[in-house]
């Protein structure tokens, strides 16, 4: 029977076509590299065109300033030659007429001058005289200011300022009537003094266009505008229109100047904000020039030829978008006739065509790889079903794993008693599906808990058996083993028979007494546990530890004791809580983890909740590389103080009337004789040192009981003094090798529970926590 084969599949619209797609890259790839070369050549023509720009400017100014600073000392040279020989002619109208003459005739920029004389050196003996005179044509013409414009020269505030300097002044503009009706700038200079005294001045008057000429190159140049002052007092400027006239004030050209003063040395390129740039130089005292580029005006020749290049881009995009789709053809037809043979390649009676078949190009190619390509592509898809199958297979089983070890692992519990009782929690989270670190704990007949928890050396499947293994063998020894350190020592025989795989698993062992708190732990190179005190402090449970089990069947760690006062908890995690891992591969380390515990108020289970919620944000995003587990044991019970606390002060002479009310309160709380030995060797080892060595006058001790321990609460008003500082003495070291005294301390130190001092005014505090009925 032939195999009906399905229809022919519709050709892909243009949008999906290869060939649209072809014209399209070449269309797009020859826009890009047009645009991005367009740029690049655009940012490079700018900074040079600015730069050219900047470098005219500075060359303009410089020029510009040179031929400023000549006219004005052209100006200066004449009057101070008109000054100097004025006083020498002593009173020779004649003579000083035809000297003024001469240098208003000499200077092209002057277009008048003055001699006014004091009646010290004045032609007209005892009386002041002033002339004027003003070109006119090639000669001049003299005005009497006095005599004929009855002004009253030496009333002008000018000539009293002019005087008064004793050296040269240029004027403001101003509108000179004298002159002929024309904006003058003038320079001033008094005459040489006559025995001492001012004899008289010399100005000579500069038309303000002759300072505007100064600025005639810059005119017609859109990009640069140059502006002339004297202080803060403009003289010209190329965009004002009257050059005959002084600027007006701007306060736009202010800023300017300011920001050009501010920021630049004299003579160099500086921005000037909003698209602008500057220079300043000073060309003779306060005399000085401004001139401004234009970016925009300076970049506005090449910004037009860029439009014409973006134009000529838009229609080289477009020639490529053709080509490309010109050479797309060649290579979609035969593309189409693949897809068509493809299309019947895993059903009966394929053959490819032999017209792509003979082709001799990569179609070809492809064409005779796809024909020989049927059965290996059959084999293949079957392989790929069977493996699939397996691992789904593989999965289901890793699944039904993780439900069975979970299931495994003992829930919350509490171990009661009539002090209180016990709550232990922990919670475990494999990095896979199954993983190796283990936990267990329960309740042992003789009213102890039990508890374990470890770490096996491997990860996955075979962790998962090992560690089933491991807890079985210790919670064999657990049930009548009396000691931590004695469960691990018969378990590592056990567990390291039959060990060809060389596995191993760290482990700790613990054995809790609910009515006193009291607890030992045994270590097989398992991470050191924390105790969290019920006020946030986190102590580190210092303790040798043992080699793995599984390794050495003789090695084992020794047991260590400790004790947990109501609200404690002992925490036991495994490594994969502090070599967590972020995504930038810090660890979580043991700091974080004591910042987490450190909370008061928290019970075991809050507890565990803090730290797995912790690790877990700290690892956000990143492969869990370990399992993470943690246990936790806490102690709780009704802390209610006894009805009658014993409160009372003594001095140094009543050390006697304390040891016997002390005696009298521990005896009514049923403290039998070796407790009342222990608390009174306390206070008057304390006592004494805060008498004899701190200086005190007044010490108070307070007392109250418990039903497992008594808190003694020590005030004195010594010098500040904190026993709890004293090293811890080695009593293992020879006695001539031990220092003197610290033995009381350290006894204090080892039969506490707790131990706290805090400085409060001018007030030691010491509260100390010891057992009601110490262990033997």
């Amino acid at each position: 029977m032939t195999a009906l084969l399905p229809d022919p599949p519709a050709r892909p619209r243009w949008h999906h076509s290869l060939q649209t797609r072809f014209a399209l890259w070449f269309g797009v790839a020859g826009a890009l590299a047009a645009v991005a070369g367009g740029i690049a050549l655009y940012r490079v023509a700018e900074a040079r065109a600015l730069e050219a720009a900047g470098a005219s400017l500075v060359e303009s100014l410089r020029r510009t300033g040179v031929e400023g600073r000549a006219l004005l000392q052209a100006v200066d040279v004449g009057a101070a030659t008109l000054a100097g020989a004025v006083p020498g002619m002593r009173g020779d109208a004649a003579q000083t007429l035809a000297l003024l003459d001469a240098v208003v005739l000499a200077d092209p920029n002057v277009a008048g001058g003055l001699v006014a004389a004091e009646p010290a050196v004045s032609p007209l003996p005892g009386r002041h005289w002033a002339v004027y005179a003003a070109k006119q044509g090639r000669g001049v013409v003299h005005r009497d200011l006095i005599g004929e414009r009855g002004i009253d020269v030496p009333a002008q505030a000018w000539y009293r300022e002019t005087l008064a300097a004793r050296g040269p002044r240029w004027s403001p503009p101003y509108f000179n009537e004298t002159a002929g009706g024309r904006w003058m700038v003038t320079l001033n200079r008094p005459l040489a003094p006559s025995n001492g005294q001012p004899s008289g001045m010399v100005s000579l008057d500069v038309p303000i266009d002759r300072f505007n000429a100064l600025l005639d190159p810059f005119r017609n140049d859109p990009r640069l505008r140059a502006v002339l002052h004297k202080g803060p007092v403009w003289i010209g400027d190329s965009d004002w229109v009257s050059v005959g006239t002084p600027p007006p004030a701007l306060p736009e050209l202010d800023a300017l100047l300011t920001t050009a003063r501010q920021q630049a040395r004299p003579g160099e390129l500086v921005a000037l904000g909003q698209g602008r740039r500057g220079a300043h130089a000073s060309i003779d005292g306060d005399w000085g020039l401004l001139l401004v580029l234009d970016e925009a005006a300076t970049l506005a020749p090449l910004r037009e030829v860029a439009w014409r290049f973006a134009g000529g881009t838009v229609v080289l995009i477009g020639l490529l978008a053709l080509l490309g789709n010109a050479l797309s053809r060649g290579i979609t037809r035969p593309m189409v006739q693949l897809g068509e043979a493809a299309r019947r390649l895993a059903q009966e009676g394929f053959a490819m065509p032999t017209a792509l078949l003979v082709r001799r190009d990569e179609v070809g190619e492809l064409a005779r790889v796809l024909d020989g390509a049927d059965a290996a592509l059959r084999q293949q898809m079957a392989q790929t079903q069977r493996l699939a199958q397996e691992q789904q297979k593989l999965d289901s089983e890793l699944r039904l794993a993780h439900d069975l070890q979970q299931s495994m692992l003992p829930p919350a519990t509490a171990v009661d008693v009539h002090e209180g009782h016990l709550d232990i929690h922990a919670v475990l989270k494999p990095a896979k599906s199954v993983g190796g670190d283990f936990y267990a704990f329960h309740p042992r007949e003789d009213g102890m808990l039990w508890f374990a928890i470890g770490d096996i050396s491997d990860k996955g499947v075979p962790a998962a058996l090992f560690m089933a293994r491991t807890v079985a063998v210790l919670e064999a020894t657990a049930r009548n083993t009396d000691s931590p350190a004695l469960m691990l020592a018969r378990a590592a025989p056990r567990l390291a028979e039959g060990n060809e795989s060389c596995m191993f698993a760290t482990a700790l062992c613990g054995l809790v007494d609910p009515h006193t708190g009291m607890f030992e732990l045994a270590s097989s190179g398992h991470e050191l546990p924390f105790i969290v005190r019920a006020d946030g402090r986190v102590e580190l449970f210092e303790m040798e530890t043992g080699a793995p089990l599984g390794i050495d069947p003789e090695a084992y760690g020794e047991g260590h004791a400790g004790m947990l006062a109501p609200g404690d908890c002992l925490f036991c995690f495994t490594d994969g809580v502090t070599e967590a891992r972020n995504r930038q591969g810090e660890l979580f380390g043991e700091a974080r983890l004591r910042e987490v515990l450190a909370q008061p108020g928290r019970n075991a289970e809050q507890r565990i909740a803090d730290v797995v919620a912790a690790v877990e944000a700290f690892a956000a995003g990143a492969e869990p590389a370990d399992d993470v587990t943690v246990l936790a044991v806490g102690l709780v019970a009704p802390e209610q103080p006894a009805s009658d606390p014993l409160h009372f002060s003594i001095w140094p002479s009543g050390l006697r009337a304390m040891n016997r009310a002390i005696d009298e309160c521990l005896a009514r709380h049923g403290i039998d004789a070796e407790g009342q030995s222990d608390v009174r060797l306390v206070l008057e080892e304390l006592l004494a040192n805060a008498i004899d060595h701190g200086g005190a006058v007044d010490c108070t001790v307070d007392l109250s009981f418990t039903e497992r321990t008594i808190t003694l609460r020590i005030v004195d008003d010594g010098m500040p003094f904190n026993p709890l500082d004293t090293p811890d003495l080695e009593l293992d070291a020879e006695d001539l090798d031990r220092p003197i005294g610290g033995l009381g301390i350290h006894l204090i130190k080892t039969m506490s529970l707790d131990a706290v001092y805090a400085r409060e005014g001018d007030h030691n505090r010491l509260t100390l926590v010891l057992p009601r009925n110490p262990p033997t």
